[in-house]
């Protein structure tokens, strides 16, 4: 099971049919203590590319573009009650949504690991 990145953080794990997806533990780190998650509810689409969430840290408010397109099946209701959770394990059990995809992995600006610890590793 791989783990797909875009440039601007998103992460992506096909689990089947589904697809779990996420913010890099990298971005958790640089949004600092999460305080608030905004998820869609399960039934909406959302478009590879297009805002799909917020996260707000003490820092910020952090907008989260879809890293695939399709129908969200679920949402981690943990994350919504224990927001923290995010900063903790932003890659495992910090993930925001299940998505029934509209292509298989890797798609569009997706990238694996390798090439993903390029893009936040300074030169």
């Amino acid at each position: 099971m791989s783990t797909y990145y875009t440039p601007s953080h998103e992460w992506a794990r096909a689990h089947g049919s589904l697809t779990r997806i996420g913010i890099s533990s990298h971005a958790a780190h640089e949004i600092g203590e999460v305080v608030h998650v905004h998820l869609p509810p399960a039934g909406e689409r959302v478009k590879a590319g297009e805002l799909c969430c917020e996260i707000e840290s003490v820092k910020s408010i952090n907008e989260i573009n879809a890293p695939v397109s399709g129908l969200i099946t679920a949402i981690n209701t943990a994350i919504l009650e224990n927001p923290n959770a995010l900063n903790a394990d932003a890659e495992g059990n910090g993930w925001l949504l299940e998505i029934e995809c509209d292509n298989e992995l890797p798609s569009g600006d997706l990238v694996d690991a390798s090439a993903y610890q390029k893009i936040i590793t300074p030169a």
